[in-house]
């Protein structure tokens, strides 16, 4: 008798085991679906998540934006009007005749390239200008190429500033160089024509006022026949 008493006293407490162990498990159940439940509710819908902000260019002056491609380079204009990279002494660039002209640039210049990725300059900026010289200067030609013949030294000159200038040889011309660097150009932009020079002296010597009349006579030579004292 004992032992069945004891067998039925462990059904019953097998039994409330099983029971405690359902009840955990539907509670367990409940709570996970409550979690995901407010899970649903806290989390946005992805629509509505804010959108990650876009990177705009800057609006300073000192950074300006620069399109993708396209370097910026900061530079000085040495004593042949070339473009060297204040960072890398080796890397000079080439600049088109029209921006040295349209900028009078000298020797010593600052500027700010944008240049293409083969390395050519796309756009030119000055970003500080030195001192300048205006001198006087007169027009020369060698072997096709004209320059400039200051006090100073002799300033080769550019195609371009001959052709839009209309310069030709034995013009006076004013040739804007660096004060006080003015020996070291090698290169020059002109500014403007003084005189036609050569081209006009023969007619302004040969024109002259008559007193008696308001009309200008052309005076012509008048060789003399050579002596004996003037062979000595």
């Amino acid at each position: 008798m004992d032992i069945e008493k004891r067998l039925e006293q462990l059904e019953k407490r097998i039994n409330l085991l099983e029971k405690k162990i359902e009840q955990k498990s539907i509670v367990i159940k409940d709570s996970n679906d409550i979690n995901k439940d407010n899970a649903r509710v806290v989390s946005p819908p992805r629509e509505n998540l804010p959108r990650p902000l876009e990177k705009k260019p800057p609006t300073s002056s000192s950074s300006k934006y620069v399109p993708r491609g396209i370097s910026r380079v900061e530079a000085s204009v040495d004593s042949e009007l070339k473009a060297v990279s204040n960072t890398d002494k080796n890397l000079v660039m080439e600049l088109k005749d029209e921006d040295i002209v349209k900028n009078q640039l000298v020797f010593g210049d600052g500027l700010i390239l944008e240049t293409n990725k083969d390395g050519s300059v796309k756009e030119v900026k000055v970003a500080q200008r030195v001192k300048r010289s205006e001198v006087e200067a007169l027009i020369t030609e060698k072997d096709g190429k004209f320059y400039a013949v200051s006090q100073y030294a002799t300033h080769k000159l550019l195609d371009y500033d001959i052709k839009t200038k209309g310069v030709l040889k034995g013009f006076e011309v004013i040739a804007i160089l660096p004060l006080g660097q003015e020996k070291l150009a090698k290169v020059c932009v002109l500014k403007e024509t003084v005189s036609t020079g050569m081209h006009n002296i023969h007619n302004e010597k040969n024109l002259e006022v008559d007193s008696s009349s308001t009309v200008n006579k052309q005076i012509k030579p008048d060789p003399r026949v050579l002596e004996n004292d003037d062979l000595v």
